[in-house]
């Protein structure tokens, strides 16, 4: 895998940053600069947002306007997952992938309400496409149902419907969740829409969109502790020296798909921190850059300077505290090592509905009850 600007795995890296989020571990700000600093900042911010997406509760999606202000934005990301505990997107898709039926069902409404609620549901049939599979009643019902859903806090029967409602297209159930919208949530579900249409899964955000329905709208908005950037700012002061390499990359970060945790224990990767200078022309972006300035030649299975003038240079500019093969093994050991695929766990995934649900479970899980 490519190194980072301190020569780190840079999927370690981001695994790194995951699993000091999701724990709350304090290091996490730290992963957060590495990626930065290597001129990684498209995947620095994916990361990020997808921590938000998987763990974040639906809790503050106004962040997901940042793209820069480094320390603001991981502590905003930080707080909406300690504030959401375990009702988080992941959870709850994992969950409702497995329910075969609607936990509960639609309650009777008042007179008052039944007639909102018919309103409102005919304004959902109205902005459906004619191309969707679903009729008209079903959609209504439907629609009516995860409504309701919502603004009872039910999460695992929202997204329960959210996941069964899948003759629906991505449109339809954004068109669902805006008509859906109370207390000022609008501009948040329409943010979340208009991020999610790269995301190779849109279902988070939806499922996000959910919880950020189910929160009572007096508590959506939420005090944030000050954002100290001296960290950050102690870091940037030694960037580039062996110093910089602060922290050992957590056990815990190497999972399956990570560099190490696809390597069997008795090999290691030692000699990728020892000799990096061959490998640097497919690191991150910072030592690519720092490749192509120097002018090195890099073909196939090549790898020169073009003169022992510039190699001294190079050494001297990028590794000004000793060449990597110098340092202790404690020090090379931060980064690399020998792998653990033995006892690595698998990544990080939600899981999603593939199938459909029976179709009586479909029409229990909508059913809308009469006035009494």
């Amino acid at each position: 895998m490519p190194l980072t600007r301190h020569l780190y795995e840079i999927d370690e890296v981001v695994s790194a940053l995951q699993i000091c989020l999701r724990n709350r571990w304090p290091r996490g700000l730290f992963w957060l600069w590495e990626l930065v600093v290597s001129k990684e900042e498209k995947l620095a911010l994916t990361t990020l947002r997808d921590a938000w997406l998987y763990r974040g509760g639906g809790i503050d999606p106004t962040l997901l306007e940042l793209e820069d202000g480094w320390v603001e934005l991981y502590t905003r990301v930080s707080e909406a997952i300690g504030a959401a505990g375990n009702l988080t997107a992941e959870r709850f898709l994992n969950l409702t992938t497995e329910l075969a039926e609607r936990p509960t069902m639609t309650p009777i409404a008042s007179p008052k309400a039944e007639a909102r609620r018919r309103l409102r549901a005919a304004a959902f049939v109205a902005s459906l496409d004619p191309a969707e599979t679903i009729d008209e009643e079903d959609a209504r019902n439907f629609w009516i149902s995860f409504d309701s859903a919502c603004r009872q806090g039910r999460r695992t029967d929202a997204i329960w419907l959210l996941q069964a409602a899948q003759m629906l297209s991505a449109d339809a159930i954004w068109s669902a969740l805006t008509i859906a919208a109370r207390g000022g949530a609008g501009p948040a579900i329409a943010l979340m829409q208009k991020t999610a249409s790269p995301h190779p899964l849109q279902i988070l955000f939806q499922a996000n969109a959910v919880l950020h329905l189910c929160i009572p709208t007096e508590k959506r908005i939420r005090p944030y502790r000050s954002f100290n950037h001296d960290m950050w700012s102690s870091w940037d002061a030694i960037v580039g020296r062996r110093a910089a390499r602060i922290y050992a990359i957590p056990s815990e970060a190497l999972h399956g798909e990570t560099t190490r945790g696809q390597i069997p224990s008795k090999y290691t990767n030692i000699e990728d921190v020892r000799a990096p200078i061959p490998l640097l022309s497919e690191g991150c972006r910072f030592w690519q850059e720092a490749v192509q300035a120097a002018g090195i030649v890099v073909e196939e299975d090549s790898f020169a300077f073009p003169n022992d003038t510039v190699l001294e240079e190079f050494h001297d500019r990028y590794f000004p505290d000793d060449i990597p093969d110098e340092w202790s093994k404690q020090d090379q050991e931060k980064s690399h090592g020998r792998g653990c695929q033995e006892k690595a766990v698998p990544p990080f995934a939600v899981k999603i509905r593939e199938e459909s649900v029976l179709r009586r479970a479909w029409n229990c899980g909508i059913a809308t009850r009469p006035v009494s």
